[in-house]
């Protein structure tokens, strides 16, 4: 690591948080400093104010560079007006005067992930560090992942934020086939659908760092002259980021998002539309290989979830998204201008509920862009919109102008935000989840 401590600082602290996107670690109970709502008993929580103080004793630093680069500001700006919006929000909030912990725990949750992404665009450390970061925990997650595919449920790892689960307990995530039930791993996280948006992250950016390797990017007759030992260690290297790719592959698999493997697609295919196309022939053979052994091994459990729709979990997971679907677009028409307030959809949606017959609870629709539209209403709608566009043009512009050493890296960075956006039309956890808020906007803030 280098880098005077004035920037080194900030900088270990923002590899640490995003580190800490990758768990459910919670303390048992807020720190006395902190409003005693759910959000403040995350570490990722304390470890994002405490960058985010680091970053202010040290001076700043890069923020007098950011404000010259109009669209990554106005970018910023429009985070740091939806984080007030959504403040505001407590006011008029659908139950605000019955729960004001829900309005202050959402709207908390905007205002320091606002405040984290400045400091990331300000004094973000390279690409690698973040990358690297990202993918130790990731590959910590898909190794739990199947170890806990295996075990049949949790592995006991509840100091490291592992929930517990399996199929005798209420609420576990399962898919049935026939006789066949399947335990669907949760990582370190608090569902599978979280893991495989986690894993998405993973897959695209150990890809990225793979096609951007020094075998990848040599010129011609740079063979000859390269030491010996310094190909070798690139090859190893290689070899580890070939063998990171398939592991985390195949766990992003065994989570059965459906979200999340769309997401892959997603991002998987913005992020060969950014770079040129070389080193890709090892990837392409992995995923099929990879692919193939779990269409083999799970046929009749991939069926039941994206095939006929005739087991039971399957059909009521998908009419349940569908009723709450119908909730949100009620809330938008009642206030389409300044939305429920932020974290009040759920309250909303159980006063639906005591409407009619439905075996349901207050729930966040499966749907990010809803899910704003229907809290904050039309002008936070706006503001999370305009925010995102202008995040990914300057993306694209990092991306162009980087150096060849960096660009596919930046790239599947970038490839990694439409992946969670592409989540986002059938998941709401990057948007009402603080590690995923965190980590969706601060990758975008970061590339």
């Amino acid at each position: 690591m280098t880098g005077s401590p004035r920037t080194l600082l900030p900088r270990i602290g923002i590899c640490i948080c995003f580190a800490l996107m990758a768990t459910w670690l919670r303390f048992t109970a807020a720190p006395p400093i902190f409003p005693p709502t759910y959000m403040s008993r995350f570490v990722l929580f304390s470890a994002l104010l405490i960058t985010i103080v680091i970053w202010f004793a040290c001076g700043m630093p890069g923020l007098a560079a950011l404000r010259r680069e109009r669209v990554r500001a106005l970018m910023l700006l429009c985070l740091l007006l939806l984080a007030g919006w959504a403040y505001a929000s407590q006011s008029w909030g659908y139950a605000a005067d019955r729960q004001p912990a829900h309005g202050l725990n959402a709207a908390l949750s905007w205002c320091v992930v606002a405040l984290f992404c400045v400091v990331v665009a300000s004094a973000a450390p390279p690409p690698a560090w973040i990358a690297g970061t990202l993918i130790g925990v990731t590959l910590i997650n898909a190794a739990l992942a199947a170890a806990q595919v295996a075990n049949g449920g949790w592995l006991g790892w509840w100091r490291l934020g592992e929930f517990r689960f399996n199929a005798a307990l209420d609420g576990t995530s399962l898919i049935q086939s026939g006789d066949i039930t399947f335990v669907r791993p949760y990582g370190l996280l608090a569902h599978p659908n979280m893991l495989g948006g986690l894993l998405v992250v993973g897959v695209l950016l150990a890809a990225g760092w793979y096609a951007g390797g020094r075998a990848g990017r040599r010129g011609p007759g740079e063979d000859a002259n390269a030491p010996k030992a310094e190909s070798g260690r690139a090859s190893v290297f290689s070899f580890v980021l070939l063998s990171a790719f398939a592991l985390l592959l195949g766990a992003l698999l065994l989570t059965f998002s459906r979200a999340a493997w769309i997401g892959l697609a997603a991002g998987g295919l913005a992020w060969l539309g950014m770079v040129v196309w070389r080193r890709f022939l090892p990837l392409i053979l992995i995923a099929l290989v990879v692919g193939g052994l779990f269409v083999a091994q799970y046929r009749p459990l991939l069926l039941a979830r994206v095939g006929d729709g005739s087991e039971s979990l399957e059909l009521r997971s998908v009419s349940d998204r569908l009723v709450y679907t119908d909730f949100a677009l009620r809330a938008i028409a009642e206030r389409p201008l300044v939305g429920q307030g932020a974290g009040y959809f759920p309250w909303r949606a159980a006063a639906y509920i005591e409407e009619t017959f439905f075996d349901l609870r207050g729930d966040h629709v499966h749907q990010v862009y809803l899910s704003a539209w229907a809290e904050l209403g039309l002008v936070g709608f706006v503001l999370m919109i305009l925010a995102l566009c202008l995040g990914i043009e300057a993306g694209l512009s990092a991306v162009r102008s980087a150096v060849p050493t960096e660009r596919a890296l930046r790239a599947a960075m970038l490839a990694s935000v439409i992946g969670l956006a592409t989540v986002g039309l059938f998941d709401h956890y990057p948007y009402s989840q603080l590690p995923f808020m965190a980590l969706w906007w601060g990758l975008l803030a970061a590339i």
